[in-house]
Formats: C-alpha cells, structure tokens, sequence
C-alpha cells in the first residue's frame, strides 16, 4: 500500500499553538503521530512525506531515534524546514528528492499557487518543472490547516490540489488510494 503526509513539525512545540493542534506538548503529539503512523502504514508500505519533518529543533540523534521508529519505505520530498543535509534524512532511512510524478500526480511540499508573493526561489524552479510535465494535479503539503482539502475556489488556477499536512488528516499518513478518489470526486 502506498501512503502520504506532510508537516509532522516533530518536537516543534510551537506549532501546537500555530496550528492549534490537539496535543498538551511535542511530545505527546510526537507519540501520537508515530502511533498512527505505524497503525495505518506496515514495513513493508511505501510512505512519502512531503516535508517539514520537523522544524527549529537541532539534536540531530533524537531526530533520528523519532524518525526511525516509522514504519515503511520513507520518501522524503524536502519542506523548507527539512534544513539537515540529505545524508542526515537518508541515515534516518529516507529517500531524498525534492519532488516526485507519479502518472498525472505531482508531489512536493509547496502547493505552487501562481503568483503567490510568498513564492520562493525553490518553489519557482519545482512550479517551472511541473508546468512542463504532463500533471494536473498536485499533492502538496505545507500550508497546515490554513486550507483544508480540496477544492479551493480563491486559488488563481485551475490546478486541482490535496492538501496531506496532518493537521487535515487526523495527524496520519493518507492511503493514494483515498486521495484519487478525492480528485475523481471533483
């Protein structure tokens, strides 16, 4: 089985109150994104996460104790807050990229809205990449619970997005399966 999430922000106290996230502390909240994690996703399942492992937080060998416990065969599509190397992530047992296409699917942690003043450098060269593929559709992470699932009728495109931070998916990894049918269901 194939699975998706984004912005875990593990050990990042601050984002339980950004996000006004369910969870006392990080670490409550990281037990329970591991507990659910491992509930849905098995050794042998593919898991891909579009960034923001975790955010602000340098003690490299925690880090690497919390992420080794998921389960599955990690994918790592790098967020703006994944600041370690990628040798770092992949000693945690990921894969490395910074974007992924999968048929009509293009995965990465930016949703590439047009003209969005925040744009970054990086996210404009991911866009440049996605507007010469084949895709249309997005599966991005994020923007958190600042916009829910989709569609989103303020986007300035056509582009049909889901939005997999876990803060809209229950703080767990989304079967590919349930995020087609998402996109056949608009």
């Amino acid at each position: 089985m194939n699975y998706i999430t984004s912005d875990q922000h593990f050990f990042h106290d601050n984002i339980i109150k950004y996000c006004d996230r369910p969870f006392k502390n990080s670490q409550e909240m990281n037990t329970t994104m591991i507990e659910n994690h491992n509930k849905v996703v098995k050794d042998t399942d593919n898991v891909i996460c579009l960034g923001d492992l975790t955010a602000g937080f340098h003690d490299k060998q925690k880090i690497k104790d919390t992420l080794t416990q998921l389960n599955g065969n990690k994918i790592l599509l790098k967020g703006n807050h994944d600041s370690f190397g990628d040798r770092f992530y992949e000693e945690c047992g990921f894969v490395v990229k910074m974007y992924l296409i999968v048929g009509e699917i293009f995965l990465c942690h930016y949703p590439l809205f047009v003209n969005s003043r925040w744009t970054t450098k990086i996210e404009r060269q991911i866009k440049k990449v996605f507007d010469e593929s084949d895709c249309k559709y997005i599966v991005h992470g994020h923007n958190h619970n600042n916009f829910s699932k989709i569609p989103i009728p303020e986007w300035p495109d056509s582009i049909k997005r889901y939005n997999a931070s876990v803060e809209v998916n229950n703080f767990t990894p989304v079967p590919v399966t349930h995020i087609l049918n998402e996109f056949k269901s608009i």
